[in-house]
C-alpha cells in the first residue's frame, strides 16, 4: 500500500542558508548549555540559535520508484494561499510523475496551514485525496527522513566543494539540484521503511497503526485503538 497506494508523500521544508556553508557544516551539532551567570563574550552567539535564521522554502513530494515529483519553492512564512495556488499549478503534473496517478492520494502531516479551508478547496478541485498523520509524528512520513539526508549531502557538498561563500539565489539552485538529482531507489528504501513503522510497537505494548477511513474521503492514521476515538484532519 504504502509504495503504490499513496502517490506521493507532501510536505513544506525550509532549508536553512548560511554566507558561509562551509562553517556552518564544520560547527558542532549540539547546544553548549550555561549557567545564568556564564553568558556568552559580548558578540557571540550560540550556534544552535534560531534568531535571525534565513529560509529556503520548498513545498515537496517524493512517490516510490519515481523519485521527488514536486519540488516547487515560495517565498515567505507557509500559508494557505500559497499552498493553495502551488496545489492548483502543479498537483496535476505531479500526480502524473507519482507511481500512482489514478487514485490521486497523498499524505501529508497535521500541520494546520495545510488543512485551512482554501487549501483543503484547492485539493478538492484536482480531486486528489488527503492522508494525514497524527501531530508530533514524523516517523510516520517517510519524507522527514528524505529532508534530513538532503541536509547531510547539501553539508558534504559544502566541506568537500570548500564553499565559503554563497549568495542565497545559488543555494536555492543547489538544494532544488541536489532534491531532483536524488537517488530513487534511496527514497524507495525510505518508503519501504514505513511498513517497519507501522509494524513495530515500543516498550509500552503500543497498539500498531490502523486507518481510518471517513466518507469525506480524508483519510486519518491514527494509533492507541484503545483510546478510540475520530481524528478529523479537516478540523
Amino acid at each position: 500500500f504504502w509504495r503504490r497506494g499513496i502517490s506521493f508523500y507532501l510536505d513544506a521544508k525550509g532549508f536553512q542558508y548560511k554566507t558561509n556553508p562551509q562553517d556552518q557544516a564544520t560547527a558542532p551539532r549540539a547546544c553548549q548549555w550555561r549557567k545564568r551567570n556564564e553568558g556568552l563574550e559580548f558578540r557571540l552567539t550560540r550556534k544552535c540559535s534560531k534568531a535571525r535564521v534565513v529560509n529556503v522554502n520548498f513545498i515537496v513530494a517524493i512517490s516510490y520508484g519515481a523519485g521527488v515529483v514536486l519540488w516547487e519553492p515560495y517565498f515567505g512564512s507557509t500559508t494557505a494561499e500559497k499552498i493553495a495556488t502551488i496545489v492548483a499549478d502543479h498537483f496535476d503534473t505531479a500526480f502524473l510523475k507519482s507511481s500512482n496517478p489514478i487514485t490521486r492520494r497523498f499524505l501529508m502531516d497535521n500541520f494546520p496551514r495545510q488543512k485551512f479551508k482554501k487549501a483543503m478547496t484547492a485539493y478538492e478541485k484536482v480531486k486528489s485525496m488527503a492522508f494525514c498523520i497524527q501531530p508530533r509524528s514524523p516517523d510516520l512520513n517517510p519524507i522527514e527522513n528524505f529532508f534530513n539526508q538532503v541536509n547531510q549531502v547539501l553539508q558534504k557538498q559544502a566541506l568537500d566543494s570548500n564553499i565559503k561563500k554563497e549568495s542565497k539565489e545559488v543555494f536555492t539552485k543547489r538544494v532544488k539540484h541536489t532534491m531532483i538529482s536524488f537517488d530513487k531507489t534511496k527514497i524507495d528504501r525510505i518508503i519501504d521503511t514505513m511498513l517497519k513503522a507501522y509494524n513495530q510497537s515500543d516498550s509500552r505494548k503500543r497498539t500498531s497503526y490502523i486507518i481510518l477511513m471517513k466518507n469525506t474521503g480524508i483519510y486519518i492514521l491514527f494509533h492507541n485503538i484503545k483510546l478510540f476515538s475520530f481524528i478529523d484532519c479537516m478540523s
